[in-house]
């Protein structure tokens, strides 16, 4: 299994140091995943990479310090492109559909760290350090709310129930980011998800049943 990550260059780290840094991110996010954070030995990590001990810790201090260099890159990747969608332009409704089309493309996208997450956040206890993951469930949540509320604002929406009615669909996309993420033969796809979509649309639509 392996990770594809963006990479900011950080001062005072040459290429090949960065090299040896994303190599590492990659067996940990491989191993933190196949068998928990806390079964997950730094031998095991550096061995993957072929790499000596004294090399992580120069890198990340600590298995700690790597766990949380994992977490941190999605959330901050993460973070970023909820705000990014959330100012595209178009009326209110297209600009839900985007968020929601471009958050499920980044589950994918990033399926080895979206599930490492999900697996840490869901799951029994690891012994992993503490990491805040609902402030960024919430800005997404947050983020659909706003967008549905400026929808009825705008009438493109029946005056419905903001709250309930972005809960409905950010039900829809987490249960196709749960699915492509867990079940990838039941895995909805873009299109499946943006049928989905309209398909509730058509019932909070002012002129209720025609075809979005």
């Amino acid at each position: 299994m392996s990770v594809t990550v963006d990479h900011k260059v950080d001062s005072g780290h040459s290429g090949a140091d960065l090299g040896v840094r994303d190599r590492l991110v990659r067996a940990a996010t491989d191993l933190f995943l196949a068998k928990g954070y806390a079964a997950s030995s730094v031998r095991e990590i550096v061995e993957a990479v072929g790499v000596t001990k004294p090399t992580l810790y120069y890198h990340f201090e600590s298995k700690e310090g790597l766990y949380l260099t994992l977490m941190r890159r999605i959330a901050e990747e993460f973070g970023g492109l909820v705000q990014g969608l959330r100012e595209v332009e178009g009326s209110p409704w297209s600009r839900v559909k985007a968020l929601c089309l471009g958050v499920f493309g980044f589950c994918e996208e990033r399926r080895p760290l979206v599930r490492l997450a999900y697996s840490i956040y869901y799951g029994p206890p690891q012994g992993a350090p503490e990491f805040d993951f609902d402030v960024y469930y919430f800005s997404l949540a947050s983020a659909v709310e706003e967008l549905v509320a400026e929808a009825v604002a705008a009438g493109e929406m029946r005056d419905v129930p903001v709250r309930e009615t972005a809960f409905a669909v950010f039900s829809i996309l987490d249960t196709a980011m749960e699915l492509a993420l867990n079940h990838p033969d039941r895995n909805p796809t873009a299109k499946g998800l943006e049928r989905l979509l309209d398909i509730l649309y058509r019932g909070l639509r002012p002129d209720e049943g025609a075809h979005p």
